[in-house]
């Protein structure tokens, strides 16, 4: 249904065509200084081996697929993942090119790869039981022994973006803030992700687009909310500066739909006795 557009409108899929279709010959994703995992590149081969517009039309439906099944699966029903697809994330992620669909789909399917190919927010997610911790771990075990060089590429990236509103662009507070949210998120994948995104460096509208289901998930006058931040996301993009601290009130507006004071407080006590209980297991080997 998409391919019609895909195939005509102007400027469509920027990045996708010159970074991740390589179209740049310096500057794209198998460039060795690329920041992205290695590994990532072979996931995208399965697409950019066909015209790079037939393959944005697959991206563009795998996306809208990711997203009205995370809705679902978050508890959403029909009038939610309608909510959800109309929204300007969407819109953004295919104007600009980039598969961010596809790791919202490998974080609901928990293929942890998958998801990591856009890890600014899906990796937080992962951090909601010990057993996808394990594996994180795992995973990163891995790329490093595989890829030993990939580390420096990661860190000599600056985060300096005009569009950008991570911490990086906008201020280290955004960091407490997001350490604050972050101890009271549990095990709720997307309490942990809307912390997350106060404690990425680098942070793009696209990137967000993983949050959308969400609004599955939060209570009734809250979905609302919600979407009426996912539109207001529209301001800080459009006008920039400080007006990317707008942007800050979509994850805002969801952790807050998903969190009660009695919850936070449950999981901040959870913490301590963890805490205390690793103290006291180390004091017994001192």
């Amino acid at each position: 249904m998409l391919y019609p557009l895909m195939i005509r409108l102007p400027v469509l899929g920027w990045d996708w065509y010159f970074f991740f279709n390589a179209h740049n010959p310096v500057d794209n994703i198998y460039s060795p200084l690329s920041p992205f995992f290695p590994y990532t590149r072979y996931i995208i081969q399965l697409f950019t081996w066909m015209p790079w517009r037939d393959s944005l039309a697959i991206l563009a439906g795998m996306t809208y697929m990711a997203l009205a099944l995370g809705t679902w699966v978050s508890g959403g029903k029909y009038g939610s993942i309608a909510m959800a697809l109309f929204t300007p994330l969407p819109i953004f992620v295919l104007w600009v090119g980039h598969p961010d669909g596809l790791a919202l789909a490998g974080m609901i399917t928990g293929i942890i790869p998958l998801a990591l190919i856009k890890p600014q927010i899906t990796f937080w997610s992962f951090l909601r039981n010990k057993a996808f911790i394990f594996w994180l771990v795992i995973t990163f075990g891995l790329i490093f022994l595989l890829w030993p060089g990939w580390l420096p590429n990661a860190f000599r990236i600056h985060w300096d973006h005009s569009g950008s509103f991570g911490w990086q662009a906008l201020g280290w507070p955004l960091i407490i803030i997001g350490v604050i949210f972050l101890a009271g998120a549990g095990n709720d994948p997307w309490k942990l992700m809307a912390s997350g995104c106060f404690l990425t460096p680098d942070l793009m509208v696209y990137h967000i687009i993983v949050l959308l289901p969400a609004i599955g998930k939060a209570p009734k006058w809250w979905k609302g909310v919600v979407w009426v931040c996912a539109w207001l996301i529209l301001l800080g993009t459009g006008f920039g500066g400080y007006f990317r601290y707008i942007d800050l009130l979509f994850p805002l507006s969801i952790y807050l739909s998903l969190q009660t004071p009695q919850n936070y407080k449950k999981t901040l006590l959870g913490h301590i006795s963890t805490v205390r209980g690793v103290k006291n297991w180390i004091l017994q080997w001192i």
